[in-house]
């Protein structure tokens, strides 16, 4: 089969007549034969293919000297490198390959073509003339939708070839049969099958083919296959043009397209549907007929038929394609911005078109966000498209929107999101191209992961062995490796690129890179020179002006250099900053400094660190002039960029020279340190320190008032200098003998000094400098006449010296001559450099307001003194806006005119500005003198005299006593006085305050009538000594004239203290009989104070007295009782028969005491005998042990019978009751306590000295100490309740039967060893017991209740 050209093919204009039922007919026929276009398409590319297989194969096989049998005439001639032979094998391996993908898709083609088959049948029955349909309401014409014919290698099948046909509603069918439509289906079902089997031997005989070929390496059977493949000999063309016959269109053949009017007037004839139009604009666009492409676009959206289902998507398609076109167009535009914004505003207004018919369809998204992407103002809104894309794709992933958001992030430099999306478009499509994993293998190299960056290069070089961006990227980084295998590396695989792609333009500009480092700058500009043609971007456009303008600029042609490296920084991304640094350099050669430093400060921003540029920038401002203002600004710009390249490189010896000179002023300490850090790398490298750096480190040390080190250094200059001559040398050793004589006149070294001024004089008679310290040192000498003349010769030398004028002038204002310094200043200010001299300006100023403080000045002209000093002052300051003594001035002048308020507020300002300027705090304290703030001027003079060190000024101190005066405050200002004579002995108006203070404090001293004589007397001494200086001043009338003092006043004010001297001794004797008395009262008032004294002592002895006879007394009572207590300690014996004859249940109670009669002798036996009255206890043992028994018995009854204890077991744990001291008894209870000595029972007998005994160990007992009433009280008395229930108890005892006529015994144990709450219990039962006057109560007996009791 002969492959046939591609063919544009246009339907017909329907006819009026059946046009609906024809129309589906015709739809069916164009897709059965764009079904056997699309075979014969995929035909053509099958014998292309096995073209390449075949030759490929062969060549590779015949050139491995393996020939055939049957051909012996061949022969291998040709030789293939290894590498040539890989590149053919792999181009074998993929035409085979793709044959087999060929033949399967052609076996789709005979599947569609059987579908069409099968839906011929019912077709036919429906195209019946005879046949009347019934409507369907259910069908919908969208079920069958056929595509137009078309010869496109891509166009998809329709649905109706894939599905059976619907059943056609009955807006589509009429109730007639359309023979037209039954003929065309008739002749389809007749030619159909044949074809089928014609398509199905062809495709079995390819099938054959290509397995024959692959097996044997035959050029005959090679030659064979192609030619089959070529012409298809099984597929008759008969069949062909029977089917074709049955299609009504125009068919155009795509290479033959009319002209761009005729396409339009088919288009429009026909009435040809909007994917038609489309169409034909995509083949004109193929051809690159773009005039007609956009024409065809443009003319369809009016003429192009819409009635037909899914038109809007067409619309959409139409306005998309052509609004794409236009981004492109802009996108490539070079020569004019305005053409670009247009081109771009009209595929804006065409994409907003197609928002408003569909606005969400992915494909227009797609297309509006690679636009955003382009415009690369708008990346948000292409990110968000992409993002909508991905959102709203049925598939895994959208490959387009992936890659798209994938360029996004690497934008933005996000690499890590940029790989993100590149492999996960890799997940979704494995087999997608190589250029995918080249942009993988660029986000690992942003990410520095230079092995997978390299992996993923190599893949894509495995993949597509011709892909020149991987094989660019492979070369860099070989290049990078600064090897010189990879150097070889990357030079040959930039070769390998350079010969599949010459017009390449990051190829060339790459080359052109290689070539100029090996210095072949003419290969270098043919390369660039190509680079700039071919390229597409502004950045690679950028990349190959730069390489043009620097070989230019090796060469020395700076101007074109200048011009290219100017559009380099035109077209260059704000990234790309070499072509930058290239035209700063430019701009230096042409003395441009300004444009020069903006340049490097623009390399700056991106790289802060860069130290050539830190260099180069740091030396440009160094060297910039300008105004004062800038000048400043361009040497801190300096010092900073100099200091941040020393961070990074501190051995940098030329840096660290000029940096130490730029500080000189600012930093003087780091200047030198600098210097030596200078000195010690010579040092290092053996080489020696210039002369000029050791004259400067002596400056410095100079300047920080070091003069012996500063000496050191200009003598160590001078020493390497002796050894060198020549003209340059001489000057430069005068310059250093100056510097050698500042020192010694610093030193105070004048004559050495003196000398050397002279000795610079002769070598240089026009060294000014020298005549200026000469008059200098003659002026501090005091040697006026001398001075003057000294600069005076200065000014014979250079009559434009200003400094010899102002010294001059200096000179007459010191000696207050003030015309002659007022014609000096202004002979400065009329020589053309000084017209602006803000000195002379302020010098003139202070010279008119010098003339208001002149005594014998002419009042009348005061107000236009003040305004010539007004005038001066604002001159000076217009001249200079920061002047502070200009400032200051205006202030003085508005003071001395009275306006206080807005003086001050000029000095405070001025103070803001700088706090280190002595005269305006002055000022200020003066200003509160005028407005009578008096304690402020004080605080003010005080602050200013301690800040800076003005302690000890005389003049200062003289304003501070006149404070001090004004405030009333008159010792502080006879103390300021005294210091400032101090200060300054000579000083007329010091003495003159001094002395009259010194009188005015004696006055008020002898009017004080409680003045005392030593008073009275220092101030008569005060009123000798202000008279003497009243006569000293007075004898030296003339300087005291001068000094401002009134002699008439002075001649006053002696005569009044001689007045006050011979009144004194009237005041002496008032002062000696006030003494006398005020003596005489303090004698009295001290002797009362001694007898009170001595009264108050005696007291206190006696009772020092009496509290030691208590001491003795208590002592003598303790060691009686002491003595008492032990007879009460001897118990008395019990005999065996009074126990036995007490009979009952004493057996048990023994058992349970566990004791028996033994009795333990320890410390709380003395407890359970203190209250006792006998000597001897049988009844209160008695009655203790009822007491006790009944006790024990009832925290038995409290305890009841789970308590857990038995007889012999451990003791319960008991609260501990607080021991109170005993309350005080009544009148009564007394007597019945003190009769109780006397009761006994018939069982025990004792003496008088036992209650004394039990009130005595009461007392001791207690807490406090004993006294003399603690002795009269026994023991402690009940309460009121107390006695109630001992009343009820006895009258109970009464009922039931007297409990003394009951057998009781006493357990020792219990008595004897109990605790102190048990002692405490057994007190307050004894006590409860002594209620009743008929029974004793002992209080040590324990009563033990019998049976019947608890009962």
């Amino acid at each position: 089969m002969v492959a046939e050209p591609r063919k544009l093919l246009i339907p017909l204009k329907n006819s009026t007549d059946d046009a609906e039922r024809l129309k589906s007919t015709r739809r069916f026929a164009i897709d059965v034969w764009n079904v056997t276009r699309r075979w014969n398409e995929l035909a053509i590319e099958a014998a292309s293919q096995m073209e390449k297989f075949t030759s490929g194969r062969m060549r590779v096989h015949h050139t491995q000297g393996v020939l055939p049998s049957d051909d012996p005439s061949s022969s291998s001639t040709d030789y293939l490198s290894p590498d040539e032979r890989d590149r053919i094998m792999v181009g074998v391996v993929k035409a085979h390959d793709s044959l087999t993908e060929i033949l399967e898709h052609l076996d789709r083609q005979i599947g569609k073509l059987r579908t069409a088959q099968s839906r011929l049948a019912p077709m036919k029955k429906l195209c019946e003339p005879s046949t009347l349909l019934s409507p369907s309401p259910l069908s919908s014409p969208s079920t069958s939708t056929p595509s137009t014919p078309t010869s496109s290698a891509r166009t998809p099948p329709l649905s109706s070839l894939s599905s059976p046909i619907s059943s056609p509603s009955s807006s589509l069918l009429d109730k007639r049969g359309s023979p037209r439509a039954y003929y065309i289906v008739s002749e389809m079902e007749r030619i159909l099958p044949p074809l089928i089997v014609c398509f199905e031997k062809e495709l079995a005989a390819k099938k054959v083919i290509l397995k024959e070929v692959g097996s044997h390496a035959h050029r005959g059977l090679s030659n064979a296959a192609i030619v089959s493949f070529q012409h298809e000999p099984f597929v008759e063309e008969s069949l062909l043009n029977e089917l074709y016959a049955l299609i009504e269109v125009i068919e155009m053949n795509v290479h033959e397209l009319p002209d761009g009017d005729d396409i339009l007037s088919i288009l429009k004839d026909e009435s040809a549907k909007l994917h038609v139009w489309i169409t034909a604009a995509v083949e004109y666009y193929k051809q690159k007929r773009y005039e007609v492409f956009t024409m065809i676009l443009e003319k369809s959206g009016g003429e192009a038929t819409l009635d037909y289902y899914g038109f809007e998507k067409d619309q959409v398609r139409a306005l998309d394609t052509l609004a794409a076109y236009y981004v492109k167009k802009g996108h490539r535009e070079r020569g004019s911005k305005d053409k670009r914004k247009e081109l771009y505003t009209k595929a804006t207004l065409l994409y907003t078109t197609a928002d408003k018919i569909i606005m969400y369809d992915l494909n227009h998204l797609l297309g509006r966000a690679l636009f955003c992407l382009l415009e690369g103002n708008k990346i948000d809104q292409a990110d968000q498209q992409f993002t909508f894309v991905l959102q709203g794709s049925s598939e895994q992933g959208n490959i387009p929107a992936l890659l798209g958001k994938a360029c996004i992030a690497f934008q933005k430099k996000d690499y890590t999101q940029a790989l993100f999306f590149y492999k996960k478009a890799l997940r979704t499509k494995p087999d997608c191209p190589a250029d995918v994993r080249v942009g993988l293998g660029h986000c690992f190299v942003k990410l520095n992961k230079l092995d997978y960056a390299r992996r993923a290069f190599e893949r894509a070089l495995q993949l597509d062995p011709f892909n020149v961006a991987a094989l660019c990227a492979i070369s860099i980084m070989d290049s990078n490796l600064m090897t010189e295998e990879g150097v070889k590396n990357g030079v040959r695989n930039l070769y390998r690129a350079y010969k599949l792609e010459p017009e390449n333009p990051i190829v060339l500009n790459h080359l052109a890179n290689h070539f100029f480092y090996k210095g072949e700058l003419t290969k270098v500009d043919q390369l660039a020179w190509a680079a700039f043609q071919n390229a597409d971007t502004e950045n690679i456009r950028a990349e190959s002006c730069f390489h043009l303008a620097r070989s230019l600029h090796r060469i020395g042609n700076y101007d074109k250099a200048f011009r290219y490296y100017y559009q380099s920084t035109q077209f260059a991304s704000p990234s790309f900053i070499l072509p930058f640094y290239g035209l700063g350099q430019m701009y230096i050669q042409r003395k441009e400094y300004a444009n020069a430093m903006t340049c490097f400060e623009k390399i700056l921003d991106p790289h802060p660190n860069n130290t050539e540029t830190l260099k180069i920038l740091g030396s440009l401002y160094a060297q910039a002039g300008g105004d004062a203002k800038k000048g400043v600004d361009y040497r801190a710009k300096a010092r900073t960029h100099l200091q941040k390249y020393v961070e990074l490189i501190p051995d940098d010896a030329e840096v660290l020279i000029e940096l130490a000179q730029l500080t000189e002023s600012t930093d003087p300490i780091k200047s030198m340190q600098y210097y030596e850090k200078v000195c010690d790398l010579l040092a290092k490298e053996e080489m020696d320190v210039p002369p000029e750096i050791i004259n400067n480190m002596g400056s410095l040390s100079l300047a920080q008032g070091d003069y012996e080190k500063a000496r050191d250094y200009y003598q160590k200059a001078m020493d390497i200098l002796a050894s060198e001559s020549g003209d340059d040398i001489e000057a430069f050793r005068v310059t250093i003998m100056y510097n050698q004589a500042r020192a010694a006149e610093l030193l105070c070294l004048f004559d050495t000094a003196e000398a050397l001024y002279k000795d610079v004089l002769r070598k240089d008679g026009h060294y000014i400098d020298s005549f200026l310290r000469l008059g200098c040192i003659a002026r501090d000498r005091g040697q006026i006449y001398e001075s003057s003349v000294w600069f005076k010769e200065c000014m014979g030398v250079n009559q434009s010296s200003s400094d010899s004028w102002t010294l001059i002038g200096m000179l007459h204002m010191n000696k207050q001559e003030w015309q002659p310094a007022q014609k000096k200043f202004e002979h400065i200010l009329k020589m053309q450099p000084n017209k602006e001299d803000t000195y002379s300006m302020i010098a003139l100023g202070n010279i008119w307001l010098e003339t208001l403080f002149n005594p014998n000045r002419n009042k009348e002209k005061d107000k236009s003194h003040q305004d010539r000093a007004l005038q001066w002052f604002t001159k000076a300051l217009k001249c200079q806006p920061k002047n502070m003594w200009a400032a200051n001035g205006i202030g003085c002048v508005l003071a001395v005119k009275k306006q206080t308020q807005e003086a001050r507020e000029i000095f405070s300002q001025v103070r803001e500005a700088t706090a280190e300027f002595l005269d305006v705090w002055i000022n200020i304290a003066h200003v509160y003198m005028e407005q009578g703030q008096y304690v402020a001027a004080v605080q003010m003079y005080l602050n200013a005299m301690k800040k800076f060190g003005k302690e000890k000024d005389p003049q200062l101190l003289l304003y501070l006593a006149r404070a001090y005066h004004r405030t009333g405050k008159i010792v502080e200002c006879r103390e300021t006085l005294e210091k400032a004579t101090l200060a300054d002995p000579e000083n007329l108006v010091i003495k003159f305050n001094h002395a009259l203070t010194l009188q005015r404090q004696a006055t008020m001293t002898m009017k004080d009538e409680k003045a005392t004589y030593q008073v009275v007397d220092g101030a008569i001494q005060d009123l000798k000594t202000a008279q003497r200086i009243f006569e000293y001043i007075m004898s030296l009338r003339e300087e005291a004239r001068a000094s401002g003092i009134s002699f008439t006043f002075t001649e006053t004010q002696c005569k009044a203290c001689a007045d006050l001297l011979r009144q004194a001794q009237i005041y002496l004797e008032r002062a000696r009989a006030q003494d006398a008395e005020e003596q005489a009262l303090k004698a009295r008032q001290e002797e009362e104070r001694m007898q009170i004294k001595r009264r108050q002592e005696e007291e206190e002895r006696e009772k020092m007295e009496s509290r030691q006879r208590q001491v003795e007394d208590l002592k003598q009572t303790r060691q009686l009782y002491i003595q008492m207590t032990k007879d009460i300690l001897k118990l008395p014996e019990v005999k065996d028969e009074d126990r036995k004859s007490r009979g009952g249940g004493g057996r048990g109670r023994k058992s349970k005491g566990g004791g028996g009669d033994e009795f333990m002798n320890d410390s709380s036996d003395l407890g359970d005998w203190e209250k006792g009255e006998g000597g001897e206890g049988g009844e209160k043992r008695e009655r203790k042990k009822k007491e006790g028994g009944s006790r024990k018995r009832r925290e038995r009854d409290r305890g009841g019978a789970g308590s857990g204890s038995d007889e012999g077991g451990g003791e319960k744990k008991r609260k501990k009751k607080k021991r109170e001291p005993s309350p005080k008894l009544s009148a009564k209870q007394n007597a019945k306590i003190k009769s109780r000595a006397f009761i006994s029972d018939d069982d025990s007998s004792g003496d008088d000295k036992g209650a004394v005994g039990d009130e005595r160990a009461t007392q001791l007992r207690s807490d406090s100490p004993p006294t003399a009433s603690a002795f009269n009280d026994s023991s402690s008395s009940p309460t009121d309740s107390e006695e109630e229930e001992k009343m009820e108890r006895k009258k109970k005892n009464g009922k039931g039967g007297k409990s003394t006529g009951r057998r009781v015994k006493m357990d020792s144990d219990q008595s004897g060893s109990g605790s102190d709450s048990d002692r405490g219990r057994k007190q307050k039962s004894a006590s409860e017991n002594e209620g009743s006057d008929d029974e004793p109560a002992p209080t040590r007996r324990v009563r033990m209740s019998t049976s019947e009791e608890s009962d």
